[in-house]
Order: C-alpha cells, then structure tokens, then sequence
C-alpha cells in the first residue's frame, strides 16, 4: 500500500466537546397566594394559571411540576394559612424545590338578626344581657353563629323610668370583619302590684316560721307605689297551726295599692325534715388478715335514731367498703355506712379497719436489671422512657432526676451498678425506680469497612448498637 502525493489539502471539522445541562430549573409567580373560603379555587386552577417552571435547556417545563405536600386542597373553605411544596425536574435530573404558601381568609362581615323595636314592662324589667340574648343572634356566612355584645347602653340607668332608649349592639367574627346596629328599647306602664320571687317555698323542722316572718321574705312591689303604701291581707291560711307536721299548705294574700288595683297572689308551703339521722358507732377497728369480719357484725356494732321518722339497723346501706373488696391482705380500709331518714336526709359514718399480718414479714423486691453493651449507655432518659414503654407510668411529660448513679464513669467497664431515678409528672407527683445496671462486652461482629466509611459519607449517620433487655423480678414472700 502506497500513500499518492497529491495536491488537495485534508479537510476536518473542530471538535466540540458534548453540551452538559447542570443548572437547576426555576420557578416563576408569587410564593403566596391569597382566597377568599368561599373561592373554591382549586390547586391545579391555580398552577395553571400563577405558576410556571422554566428550564435554560429543555424550555417551559410547567407540565412537569409535582406536589409533594399540599395542606390546601382539604383546606380551601377553612380560613388559614397552608404550605403547598412542590418540585420540578429537567431532563437532565436537575431538580428545584417552591414553596407556596396559600391564604384563605374571611372578609365579609357579619349580620345582627333580631327587631329593631323591644317592649318591656315596667314591673317586669330585664337585664340588658337578657334582652340580647332573647332577641338577637350573630350570623356569619364562615363562623355561622357568632356572639352578640353590648357595645353602648341608653336603657339600663333608665329602667325604673318609662321612655324609649337606644342600645348599640356589636357581633365580630373569627376574622375581627365587624358589625354595629342600634336597636330602640321602649319601657311600658302596667297598673297592678306584683309580687316576684318564688313562691313556693320550703319550711323546715329545724327552723319553723310563722306567716309574717314568711310574708318578709317575699319581693312585692309596685310599678309607682312605695312598698310601704301597699295593704298585704292574708285571707286564706293552711299553714298556722301545722307548722310542725309535715305537709303542704298555701296562704292567699291581697296585694291592694293606693289606686286601688288589687292583685291575688298565692304562697305556697311545704313542711319538710332537714334533720339528718343519728349513726353512732366505732371509727376504727384492728382486725387479723386471717379472719375477714362478716358484713353483719360490723353493721351491728351501730346504733341509729332519728327526729321524725322510726329507724333500724336493717336501713343502714354501705356506700363503700374497701375492706371486703380489698385486693391487699394487708392494710387501712375504709368502710362508708350511712343512714337515709324518709325525707332523704343522710347521714354517714367511715370506719377504718386496719388489717394487720401476723404471720410474719414480707420482703418485696420491685427492682430491674438492665444489661448494656460496653459500646452503649445508659442515662436517664432511658429509664423514663424503659417504664413508659412497660405501662409503669402512662405516656406524658416528665422531670427525671438521678438520685444514685454507680454506673456512671463505668460505662466501659463490665459488672453491675446500682442506679436510682426520681420521676415527677406535670402535676407534681413522684415516683422513684431502682435499677441495676448490668455492663457486658457483647461479642464484636464483623463489618466490611468499606461500606461503613460510605455510609459515613452518604449520610452521615453513627450506627450505634444498643442492646437493652429488661428483666422485672418477681416479689418473693417469706
């Protein structure tokens, strides 16, 4: 093979090393976006529209935008703030995160519903308060129901004075959009006396009374007169006579003023015993764990009486009673025994049995073993959290406070230590546990190094192995 000189130069094209795409897409439109909660405007109406997500190389790449999380779309007709995170891609794997923030707000204010106009009687005035509560009500297309409130008052320093006063009302809902209203109240004439207040009353043995001092007790009035203008006649009387007897009765009263309007007002009377009964008895007894004292025999050890009403033994019932429902053998229990009269009056008595062991001493041992690993440790928060984890204490917050600690600057070293915690709960109650903790060196099992150095790397993260198991000792009776 033989090359030819010939005249013709050799032609070649420079070479031009292949395009790398390693900048990040970018998002354009605003990071917040503000609704009203009646809008509805959904999130894809809203990508559409005010997001975008351009790339230097592969163009407008919108279509390509993911949602990560979207606290919005369940929101959209609950006023607040919500993050929507989303993220685009390019072709060439770069990725870019935005976050938008959606608003949902309220802005359209309130309605005061109710008359314009209120009518009171003179003799049967109301409170401001009662008035708005009775007549109006605070609505709200978001918030639905929303309170009504005094805002100025012209009525209440006039209500013993007939006319017709203005009273500003104001309702605000949950996103402070507020509303003012005037409403006239109108204060009206009536001619007859009155009598307020209740007037059925009660009457008790340990405090009889005669109609006079009963009379004394009532609110009468009239809407001009002075009390003392008013003629109060009794012209029917159940009651004299019985006030001692169990019973109801009435007493009818004229309430007469000076114009000479009359009114009937009836008193009604019930006699009642509000004497409790007498139970005497002992309020401590010491009993043996061996023998448990019948129910019976210690009822009888009470005697009851009562004013009124005849009473025995049988009608003594037990409101509780520790003792015989006692799951410890030993120990303080209380037992309620009361006595009802028949006019429901009670009366009770608490008897503490103390139940002794005279068999000879328990020991209780309540404490744990905890093994850990030379390459673990062991603080406090771990025993917080080993007696959650046994139902011991219920989840919560709590204080933990070392009360002993062998354990510490021995953490590498193998045996047991002694350990004591004191745990106290947002309340203020306290608990102590004692621990033993156990330290052992647990065989070393075999790594490929490598691939720990590149999980260093690629995460960053200690692999710690903790090796904890809890043993709970049984309470040994001697």
């Amino acid at each position: 093979f033989q090359l030819e000189t010939g005249s013709a130069k050799t032609v070649f094209e420079p070479y031009v090393e292949p395009l790398s795409d390693s900048n990040n897409p970018t998002f354009s439109g605003s990071g917040a976006f503000i609704v009203s909660y009646f809008d509805e405007i959904s999130l894809d109406d809203i990508l559409g529209t005010h997001i975008m997500a351009i790339d230097d190389i592969d163009g407008d790449i919108s279509d390509q935008i993911m949602i990560e999380s979207d606290e919005y779309t369940a929101n959209m007709t609950t006023v607040g703030s919500y993050l929507v995170e989303m993220f685009v891609t390019d072709n060439a794997g770069n990725t870019t995160t935005f976050n938008l923030t959606m608003i949902v707000k309220d802005e359209v204010a309130p309605l005061i519903v109710g008359p314009d106009e209120i009518e009171i009687n003179i003799d049967n005035i109301k409170m401001i308060n009662d008035i708005i509560a009775e007549y109006y009500t605070g609505v709200d297309g978001y918030d639905s129901l929303v309170p009504v409130i005094l805002k100025t008052d012209g009525y209440t320093e006039n209500t013993d004075t007939i006319g017709t006063y203005q009273v500003e009302l104001e309702a605000e809902d949950s996103s402070s959009n507020s509303i003012l209203r005037v409403i006239e109240v109108n204060i009206v004439d009536t001619s007859l006396p009155q009598m307020t207040g209740n007037n059925n009353l009660s009457v008790y043995l340990s405090n009889p009374k005669d109609v006079t001092t009963l009379l004394s007790e009532l609110i009468i009035y009239d809407n001009y007169d002075e009390y003392e203008d008013l003629v109060i006649t009794p012209i029917n009387d159940t009651y004299t006579g019985n006030e001692d007897t169990l019973g109801n009765y009435y007493v009818d009263f004229l309430v007469e003023d000076t114009s000479n309007n009359v009114a009937n007002f009836r008193m009604n009377l019930e006699v009642k015993d509000d004497i409790k009964p007498e139970i005497s008895g002992p309020e401590s007894l010491q009993l043996s764990y061996i023998d448990t004292m019948p129910l019976d025999d210690i009822i009888n050890l009470y005697t009851v009486s009562d004013n009124y009403d005849s009473l025995q033994n049988s009608d003594i019932s037990i409101e509780s009673n520790e003792y015989h429902n006692r799951t410890e053998p030993i120990g303080e229990f209380d037992i309620v025994l009361s006595i009802f009269d028949e006019s429901n009056n009670k009366s009770s008595i608490t008897l503490t049995i103390t139940v002794i062991d005279d068999q000879g001493p328990v020991i209780y041992i309540d404490d744990y073993i905890v093994n850990v690993s030379t390459s673990s440790s062991f603080s406090p928060r771990d025993a917080l959290l080993m007696m959650i984890n046994n139902k011991e204490i219920p989840n919560g917050d709590y204080d933990v406070e070392t009360l002993l600690d062998e354990y510490s600057g021995n953490e590498e070293v193998p045996g047991t230590y002694s350990y004591k915690v004191l745990i106290k709960d947002s309340e203020g109650k306290e608990i102590t546990k004692d621990l033993m903790i156990k330290v052992t060196n647990p065989e070393q099992n075999d790594f490929d190094a490598n691939l720990i150095i590149r999980n260093l790397v690629s995460y960053s993260i200690v692999s710690i192995v903790v090796i904890l198991s809890i043993i709970k000792y049984r309470k040994i009776t001697d």
